[in-house]
């Protein structure tokens, strides 16, 4: 009797354990991205003490659970398999040894700073110092001890995500429903956005969701669901437009054709694969793309052309934005893309239905139908590459000739990002070994470019730059090589975590693609406290998966 009371006991700790993540979870993907405090005054320290709190409170219940458990050391969880679950919970994976590690290598750049409270609240910078790394490093370890995420938890992400594009299209429109802009100045307004400030930081989020709902709606097993994901994917490529920055589009593309690749390397071909997914399903992943890409396309279709006949938003438009000027290209782009959705989605019943008949026997089909209907999808599938070929092409062609930022590489690149990168590689040249090996502390660009670059800096810029611009160049400089080599350790060991764990649970795509988007849009971004969790909780769920795996 003791030992089914020790079981039952055990189980009810796993079972509390894993509810309060998800608890944990509902915080970060329903309030965090809602939160805000005086407007935009104040967001980033509001959305840096919201995530702090929120995990020093997962902190507090985690640890009075580990007490229980460590308290009940007999017994074995009385799940199913209960042994083996438990040494898979304690499975050493490759990305929780570089986590460790990377946060290894923040605490002796904090010691390594000459301003050590500066390095450690990071006030000079983004509130990013080694205080914040701790922070994510301590949620990382509470979710990746075995969280398996639960279905609803993409669409009621999907739904806030929603509601933070609307109020992006609204302000873009100059719909300011929460009067937000009320105490910006005017000339200042364009730069904040949404319930993100900054719009490189809305824009960082974008690439964040948008490539993840595009995989959720890929993977759907259930119309409804991809029905919400296409409808979310519409308002993200109309808020893409309202972002105003070409962080977004970087962001989203190159997930964009890795999912594009995972769509038709999984695409539903094969009678196997129809009975295991179900004749009447919706999720056929090529399908789901097609479907996905499209809604994106029309959304920022639809915006280009509100946008250019209302006039509104339209001036303060940069960069990749002023595609909203090649309105036919969109148009005849929106309606290959649905066009190509419907008549995939008819083939490929068609098709299916084709080969269930011979697999039973009944050749109901002529061979003619079925050879046109096999093939209809190659037909799509190359309309579908012309059209994003000359997409690109028009786009390069576009930029370059009117010598758009983006494709002329100098001092003002990026909005003075090649400025800053030119300075800091500088910099670093000229650090001491020590320095270089582990950095001149969290958060301490503002003081090594105000040290040596001020009145230049002020003079071409306008301004004092407290971040690179690029994190993997701000870890280098703060963090060393040790902190960039254990940084990009952490992302290629989840990567790996990802695609060994999508092979077998669908659900981890939408993480890995929400996590390259994030990654490659990193290049030219700054860490800080409003999107950067949401990565670090990304590659956390996708190591609890793979330990539950």
């Amino acid at each position: 009797m003791g030992k089914v009371d020790q079981k039952n006991k055990r189980g009810d700790i796993y079972k509390i354990t894993d509810a309060v993540i998800h608890l944990y979870l509902v915080y970060m993907f329903v309030i965090f991205p809602l939160v805000l405090h005086d407007g935009y005054k104040d967001i980033t320290i509001t959305k840096y003490n919201f995530f702090k709190n929120g995990v020093l409170a997962l902190l507090i219940i985690m640890a009075l659970l580990l007490v229980l458990y460590l308290t009940d050391r007999s017994g074995n969880t009385g799940h199913p398999g209960s042994d083996r679950a438990v040494s898979k919970k304690h499975t050493i994976l490759a990305s929780d040894v570089f986590m460790v590690l990377f946060l290894i290598a923040g605490f002796f750049a904090f010691l390594a700073a000459k301003d050590r409270m500066a390095a450690f609240t990071g006030e000079l910078g983004r509130r990013c110092g080694f205080a914040f790394l701790l922070l994510v490093g301590a949620a990382y370890i509470c979710v990746a001890v075995g969280c398996s995420v639960k279905e609803w938890i993409y669409p009621v992400f999907a739904c806030v995500s929603g509601l933070t594009y609307l109020m992006s299209i609204l302000q873009h429109l100059e719909i300011d429903l929460f009067h937000l802009y009320a105490s910006i100045r005017f000339d200042q307004r364009p730069m904040f956005i949404s319930t993100f400030g900054n719009i490189n930081m809305y824009a960082s989020f974008l690439c964040l969701t948008i490539p993840l709902f595009m995989a959720a709606g890929m993977y759907a097993d259930k119309c409804w669901k991809r029905v919400l994901y296409t409808l979310v994917l519409f308002l993200g490529g109309m808020a893409v437009i309202a972002a105003n920055s070409d962080v977004a589009y970087i962001g989203i593309g190159v997930p964009m054709v890795v999912l594009l690749l995972a769509g038709i390397r999984n695409r539903v071909k094969t009678y196997d694969d129809r009975m295991v997914i179900g004749q009447n399903s919706t999720c056929d992943p090529f399908l789901g793309w097609f479907i996905g890409h499209a809604g994106i396309v029309l959304g920022y279709t639809v915006m280009a052309f509100l946008t250019t006949g209302t006039g509104k938003g339209y001036d303060k438009l940069t960069g990749l934005a002023k595609l909203v000027d090649h309105r036919l290209i969109l148009t005849i782009e929106s309606i290959v893309l649905v066009i190509g959705s419907l008549l995939y989605g008819w083939g490929s019943r068609k098709k299916a239905d084709c080969v269930v008949a011979q697999k039973k026997g009944l050749r109901s089909v002529k061979d003619k139908k079925q050879a046109s209907t096999m093939k209809c999808w190659k037909v799509i599938f190359w309309s579908v590459v012309g059209i994003l070929i000359l997409t690109a092409f028009v786009t390069v062609v576009t930029g370059v000739g009117n010598q758009w930022e983006i494709f002329t590489f100098d001092d003002e690149w990026g909005n003075y990002r090649g400025y800053v990168w030119n300075r800091l590689f500088r910099i670093y040249q000229d650090l001491p070994f020590v320095n270089k090996v582990f950095g001149t502390g969290n958060e301490s660009i503002y003081t090594l470019m105000s040290a040596r670059y001020s009145d230049e800096m002020i003079e071409v810029t306008g301004t004092v730059y407290d971040s690179a611009h690029n994190e993997y160049l701000q870890y280098l400089v703060t963090m060393g090589i040790v902190g960039l080599i254990t940084y990009l350790g952490l992302i290629i060991s989840s990567i790996v975590n990802g695609v060994k764990l999508v092979k077998e649970n669908p659900l981890c795509m939408p993480l890995l693609a929400g996590m390259i988007g994030y990654v490659v849009q990193a290049f030219v971004n700054v860490e800080q406290p409003i999107t950067t969790p949401f990565l670090f909780l990304f590659l956390a769920l996708m190591a609890g998966m793979r330990r539950r795996s």
